[in-house]
């Protein structure tokens, strides 16, 4: 720590102001991970098949086929054919998909948002792709924006790619997804998404666009392939001994006899360079070949199992650690004593927040992503009390609130649309408040920035009555999250419907207000409104 740090419990004790300190990080872990890579959550690839072929330059390499899965990937053909193989939903009135043009001279899609084009949203899909199960794949396509203009100024151009495993159109389950930028005018630009097929045998691909008035976007190459040892994980088979340049269980086998190859003799150790490089994983990967020592394998097909790390989308950071893994408990113990010895803030946050991927690595496919998060979360709270034993302990709500994201996994709403849940996660979370410690208490950012409507409220009520009478533990209201309202009448009106509805929980010990931005313009008016309302003072 930095001579800042060491200033700060000066600072705060003059200003009578007390810590709270965020540590250990489970969701988005690369805080911690950034120097140990190889603890990150594993996820599967199973008998994938890579052919040893030679290279130009005398090299033996093994690499999976890179056949794409989509056809008419830069919709280069008889208009009729690329329609019936490509699924367009425009959702704007009036408009049909006939307002899409045909690809030009460029050979790429050609959509045109506008007065005389599609107004608002379209998406595009490719269905019926044929999956390996427990493969993985990389997504890639080019675009290109000439004059896009927004349908609401006060909200960015809408934008995604991802692989869905279910028939109805723009629904996400089960693969991965990237919700990339696009600028009002760009030249051609590559996206790329490493993705895993889990358990599904079959899928679609899906591009949308929305909040878009006016201008052109260019579409080609889009390519669905399989790629290998990207973003790979080294950790071995013993979680106790393991060091941080070792990989978990990786079987390279001959496909056509089963014998298994050998490390070292007929192939060398198989290691992510480009991972090291970039001293973190990415989606812009094209695979890491197996270098092949053994002349008798040419020509040959292998079967190859390993583990990799699973990106959610392209904010990479959101990598969740191996939390059985020994050395991620011991990585939380020194992180809290170190801090302890110079902050010793008076109360610590557990931020067990937004887990996207669970579930799938080795030392957690025995249980439930519930059972193991209930687990992790109170090994954390032991580490605590035993290095500090007087300060209080709070945790985010949503990882353990049945209405944020601990739901059932196929549990729907009332319009039949399925609830937020991480597909990424191999189970689900619904019961991990079961055996929660009464004396943590729970940081409730239920409403984050969402507006106050009637249907928000009720169901930030029901999570609130949620850890007030099931869970039985205190409270704290985060009423202010990055709100966009803009101005002082907002936030008095936001803060003041909030306050009104929480006053009347009994476990509520204090409001918060909350900014990943560090916009502070309107905590004067915040913390008015929260004196008005729960001490009647003007």
């Amino acid at each position: 720590m930095d001579d800042q740090h060491c200033r700060l419990p000066v600072a705060a004790s003059a200003l009578d102001m007390k810590l709270i300190q965020e540590v250990m990080p489970v969701g988005a872990s690369q805080s911690i991970l950034s120097e140990q890579r190889c603890l990150a959550e594993g996820t599967p690839v199973t008998d994938m098949t890579f052919k040893v072929q030679r290279t130009k330059s005398g090299q033996l390499l093994a690499m999976p086929d890179s056949n794409n899965l989509i056809a008419f990937d830069d919709f280069d053909g008889p208009w009729a054919e690329v329609a019936a193989t490509w699924h367009f939903d425009v959702n704007a009135s009036g408009l049909s998909p006939s307002c899409v043009a045909p690809p030009g001279t460029e050979s790429s899609l050609e959509i045109h948002f506008g007065t005389d084009g599609v107004s608002d949203k379209i998406e595009l899909g490719h269905l019926d792709l044929e999956l390996h199960p427990q493969h993985q794949y990389r997504l890639s396509f080019s675009l290109k924006t000439i004059g896009l203009e927004p349908l609401d100024d006060k909200r960015s151009f809408g934008f995604y790619a991802r692989v869905s495993s279910e028939s109805t159109p723009g629904t996400f389950l089960g693969l991965e997804r990237a919700n990339h930028s696009i600028e009002a005018t760009q030249d051609w630009r590559t996206y790329s998404v490493i993705l895993n097929s889990y358990a599904f045998s079959s899928g679609q691909f899906w591009m949308g666009f929305s909040n878009l008035n006016a201008g052109y976007v260019y579409v080609t190459n889009v390519r669905l392939q399989e790629i290998g040892g990207a973003n790979l994980i080294q950790r071995n088979d013993d979680p106790q001994t393991a060091g941080i340049d070792e990989g978990l269980p990786i079987r390279v086998t001959l496909k056509s006899t089963g014998h298994r190859l050998r490390e070292n003799v007929d192939y060398e150790p198989w290691h992510d360079e480009l991972v090291k490089r970039m001293e973190w994983f990415v989606h812009e990967h094209s695979g890491t070949p197996l270098r092949i020592k053994n002349p008798d394998l040419e020509g040959q097909e292998l079967s190859v199992n390993y583990y990799h790390a699973s990106l959610p989308d392209d904010d990479v950071g959101y990598v969740c650690c191996s939390l059985r893994h020994p050395r991620v408990l011991k990585l939380f113990r020194n992180q809290v004593a170190g801090i302890n010895t110079i902050v010793n803030p008076n109360r610590w946050l557990i931020n067990h927040d937004e887990i996207r991927g669970m579930g799938h690595d080795p030392l957690s496919e025995s249980d439930s992503p519930a059972a193991i998060l209930m687990e992790n979360l109170q090994k954390c709270t032991g580490i605590i009390q035993t290095i500090n034993p007087n300060a209080g302990i709070a945790v985010f709500n949503d990882m353990y609130d049945p209405h944020h994201n601990a739901v059932r996994r196929d549990e729907v709403n009332s319009s039949g649309d399925r609830l937020s849940y991480y597909p990424m996660v191999n189970g689900e979370f619904y019961n991990s408040w079961n055996d929660m410690d009464k004396k943590l208490t729970i940081l409730n950012w239920q409403m984050a920035g969402l507006p106050p409507t009637v249907t928000v409220l009720g169901e930030w009520k029901d999570s609130l009555t949620h850890f007030e009478n099931c869970v039985q533990v205190p409270q704290v209201v985060n009423g202010f999250y990055d709100v966009t309202t803009g101005d002082e009448a907002g936030v008095k009106e936001r803060a003041g419907k909030q306050f009104s509805l929480a006053k009347g929980f009994q476990k509520i010990t204090a409001v918060c207000y909350y900014s990943i931005k560090r916009d502070h313009r309107f905590i004067k008016q915040f913390s008015k409104s929260a004196d008005e309302i729960w001490n009647n003072s003007p």
